[in-house]
C-alpha cells in the first residue's frame, strides 16, 4: 500500500477538461478573452502546423483539427509516447505542446 500525501501525484486524464472549460468561461465572463479568439494570437508558437484559424471555441468543442499526439488510426500507440518521456517529466503546458504542434492537422478547424 502507498500512502497519499500532499505531494502525491495522480494521473487526472480527461477529467481536467471540465476544469479547463470552467476556467475559460470565467475568463470570458471577465471579458479577458472570447470564444472567437485565435489561439495562435495567444500562444507564442514558432513554426507550428496548427492552423491560424483555430479558435478557443474549436479547442473547447474538439473541432480544431489539431494533429494528435499519437495517431492511433495510423497505428501509433499513445502508450508509446511514455516509453521515451516519463509522465512525471510533464509539468508545464510546453511539455505537452511539442508532442503535437508540428503534426499535420487532421482536418480544417470547424469541420
Amino acid at each position: 500500500m502507498i500512502e497519499n500525501s500532499l505531494s502525491t501525484r495522480f494521473d487526472t486524464a480527461s477529467i481536467t477538461k471540465l476544469f479547463t472549460a470552467v476556467s475559460v468561461f470565467q475568463l470570458i465572463d471577465k471579458k479577458l478573452i472570447s470564444l472567437d479568439d485565435n489561439v495562435l494570437d495567444i500562444l507564442d508558437l514558432k513554426d507550428t502546423k496548427i492552423s491560424k484559424d483555430v479558435t478557443i471555441y474549436h479547442l473547447l468543442t474538439h473541432t480544431s483539427g489539431i494533429g494528435d499526439d499519437a495517431d492511433e488510426e495510423a497505428g501509433e500507440s499513445y502508450e508509446d509516447i511514455w516509453k521515451y518521456k516519463p509522465n512525471y517529466s510533464v509539468r508545464e503546458l510546453g511539455d505537452f505542446l511539442r508532442d503535437f504542434i508540428y503534426r499535420e492537422p487532421n482536418f480544417e478547424p470547424g469541420k
